[in-house]
């Protein structure tokens, strides 16, 4: 059975939040598990900030060869389901021409690519990803966790709730 990932109604959203909602009123948290979150998350926010010091000249590289290579913000940023099926706006490093059509990959595939030449490589290396680190402080996002959904991937949102995949941080 393959399952529809493809933008749903706003009704869908709307009852899929309450659903996260009464769940996450369900879900009490015993204080063994509270404890492993509350150490999870220290060790997120000493990872993340060590990341963001040492890689600072990194990302300071990066977001000037993007500025080189094309017009527009270094900085990308898009709505992911989180804890909870609560949005946030996950960061990644601008990778694409700006004004490209916000449209499904599949639709994208039939246009001309609109990936920058620096974008290509960032892509390539994964290192498009970086900007996530101030997601990880901001507690959007852990260091491991779930990829987060798009928020309009409402099939995928629901299947993930059911598993009970939307109780933890994605990363």
């Amino acid at each position: 059975m393959t399952e529809s990932f493809q933008t749903d109604t706003r009704e869908d959203r709307a009852d899929l939040l309450a659903t996260c909602a009464r769940q996450k009123d369900e879900d009490c948290l015993t204080e063994p598990l509270a404890m492993e979150l509350l150490a999870k998350r220290a060790s997120d926010l000493a990872l993340a900030t060590l990341a963001a010091i040492f890689l600072a000249p990194l990302l300071l590289v990066i977001a000037g060869a993007i500025k080189l290579d094309s017009p527009g913000p270094v900085i990308f940023s898009q709505r992911r389901v989180g804890r909870n099926g609560e949005l946030f706006d996950i960061f990644k490093f601008r990778t694409m021409a700006q004004g490209t059509p916000n449209l499904p990959t599949d639709e994208m595939l039939k246009l001309p690519s609109p990936v920058t030449k620096i974008g290509k490589f960032l892509r390539a290396t994964s290192l498009d990803e970086l900007p996530q680190i101030f997601n990880v402080l901001k507690n959007d996002m852990s260091i491991v966790g779930p990829r987060p959904a798009l928020y309009n991937q409402v099939g995928l949102t629901k299947m993930r709730l059911q598993a009970r995949v939307l109780r933890f941080l994605p990363g």
